[in-house]
């Protein structure tokens, strides 16, 4: 087949990665060299990682100007189905720990995974550890939750009548409508982890561990939170709140965590569930102020060959793509409350307008 080349690319940073791959369907030569790419990337990722945690301390180091002494310390939870982490925990090296770094702020790493069996995935816990150095860990088995099935049973019951451009997105096959409850199961999981060492935290952070971050982290933003101000992004928010990545102060964030108790309420009003607007709604439950979070991120999926950003930089490796449907995403969309809230091709005001994409009436 064809090859078309890729630019060689060089990223500052303390640990350059650069590769120059393509898909992995040019004749065997080429795909080896995709497989030692990725190697090599994985191989730096642990050194980055090694010498940033070799204080012997399992909370993430700050930088060395500030001489062992932090302004504040913070939590950053890690929840959801471990997918393309290879690629999603460099990104968040670069755009989360090391600005917090930066500022001279200590966090904390907790981590709740889902798993789709017992024995999958077997290397996640030894990869989360290795990379992030968690203060805590747990992970869970998809499908066995009964009160999840119960819940899902339910939802799947609440059927919507919701027809044309906008059916994908108001209407959860039964296979997107488990992963949503069992994510929500994960994150109430990992809130459970979290509540006990809650109150030595100016903040906390809720994000999925299969996310790469077009932007980095507001630190200001993050540390002047509010007591019932919980920020979420304004892209992919569609009818409600965007539910990917969320930071607040620790109370206000155990309620965003617990959000689970809420869906049986929430279905028993005839709505139909999806992510966003069980969120939005959830959030109103609680008595929390929605604001907004000026940072982007795509969607991270496992495939044969495609870019890796690794800490510091980018490279290109065998391990992950991002989400067709993220592709459009830029850092245009962290400033505009319009743009990118659906479709980023589309302004929102476009989307407001068309009657099967807005309004309840479909789902009694």
């Amino acid at each position: 087949m064809h090859h078309k080349a890729l630019k060689r690319r060089e990223y500052p940073g303390d640990h350059k990665l650069v590769c120059v791959t393509s898909r992995c369907n040019c004749g065997r030569r080429r795909c080896a060299r995709s497989r030692a790419c990725a190697r090599r990337a994985e191989a730096a990722h642990a050194t980055a990682a090694t010498s940033l945690t070799s204080n012997g301390r399992r909370t993430w180091p700050l930088a060395a100007r500030c001489a062992g002494v932090a302004t504040a310390r913070v939590a950053l939870g890690i929840y959801g189905m471990a997918r393309a982490l290879q690629a999603s925990v460099p990104s968040l090296h670069r755009a989360i720990l090391a600005p917090l770094a930066a500022a001279c702020v200590d966090v904390d790493v907790y981590v709740a995974t889902n798993l789709k069996t017992a024995s999958a995935s077997p290397g996640t816990r030894e990869h989360f550890d290795r990379l992030l150095r968690p203060v805590s860990y747990t992970e869970r088995s998809q499908g066995r939750d009964a009160g999840v099935q119960a819940l899902l049973a339910r939802a799947n019951a609440t059927s919507s009548h919701a027809k044309g451009r906008c059916r994908w997105i108001r209407n959860y096959t039964p296979g997107a409508m488990a992963n949503m409850l069992e994510e929500l199961a994960s994150l109430a999981a990992l809130t459970d982890q979290l509540e006990p060492r809650a109150k030595r935290y100016r903040a906390v952070i809720f994000t999925r561990p299969d996310l790469h971050y077009v932007t980095g982290l507001d630190v200001a933003s993050l540390l002047a939170v509010g007591a019932q101000e919980v920020h979420t992004p304004r892209w992919h928010s569609f009818l409600g709140t965007n539910n990917r990545i969320a930071y607040g102060a620790p109370l206000a964030m155990q309620a965003y965590g617990r959000r689970l108790r809420w869906v049986a309420d929430y279905l028993a009003q005839g709505l139909r569930l999806n992510a966003e607007e069980f969120l939005r709604w959830a959030l109103q439950a609680e008595g929390l102020q929605e604001q907004p979070m000026p940072i982007v991120a795509q969607r991270l999926r496992e495939a044969k060959a495609t870019t890796i950003y690794g800490t510091g930089g980018s490279a290109s490796s065998a391990v992950a793509s991002i989400f067709w449907y993220d592709m459009c995403l830029s850092a245009a969309c962290a400033s505009n409350a319009n743009l990118c809230a659906w479709d980023c091709r589309h302004d929102y005001k476009q989307w407001k307008g068309w009657p099967d994409c807005v309004g309840r009436e479909d789902s009694k």
